[in-house]
């Protein structure tokens, strides 16, 4: 479920528990909203790591080619 619907029902739960003093339907809604604060955060979370290995990786390859390179050339002789 997306986090984002999870936290709008979660607040409805939470506002609907508080009308009607139903302390466990409000403790529902907030337990929610939370579990929808963490799935966002490790999207977030997620990405940022995808985004860190892809920058790694084309490093890595940047500095491999510029190896290779110059190994070319000095079995050239250049």
């Amino acid at each position: 479920m997306d986090p984002l619907y999870k936290n709008i029902k979660g607040r409805m739960k939470e506002a609907a528990g508080a009308l009607s003093g139903n302390d466990k339907l409000r403790a529902e809604g907030v337990a929610e909203q939370a579990e929808a604060e963490i799935e966002d955060l490790a999207g977030a979370v997620s990405d940022k790591a995808s985004e860190l290995t892809d920058t790694a990786a084309e490093k890595a390859t940047g500095y491999w080619n510029q190896l290779k390179d110059a190994f070319e050339e000095g079995k050239e002789g250049k």
